[in-house]
């Protein structure tokens, strides 16, 4: 699983949210989510996009200590792009996520 400490919780703690992010998603059904919500690995980030993702990732440790020196030449856009092949981004009642379904 990702790191927790910038995700919003897990299945049970945003129940709603989570489920109708994974009713969107193809493969999940509503008796597969309805049936067992906690069987469902769900990381969901309350961010606007990938890129704001990355930057939280590097801000957590993510890719480990980054001296100062270094931060100004992080590529978040390329950060982004990567978590693109794992993450998806969705909007539900007028508010950005970042997710991803294990």
């Amino acid at each position: 699983m990702c790191p927790s400490p910038g995700a919003v919780g897990p299945v049970s703690a945003v129940s709603g949210t989570a489920m109708l992010t994974l009713l969107r998603r193809p493969g999940y059904g509503h008796f597969d989510v309805m049936d067992d919500p906690e069987s469902v690995e769900i990381d969901l980030y309350a961010v606007s996009g990938l890129r704001d993702l990355a930057e939280q990732f590097v801000e957590e440790g993510l890719f480990g200590e980054i001296p100062e020196s270094l931060q100004f030449y992080i590529d978040y856009e390329a950060i982004a792009r990567d978590l693109a092949a794992d993450y998806s981004e969705t909007h539900i009642a007028g508010e950005d996520f970042v997710y991803a379904c294990r």
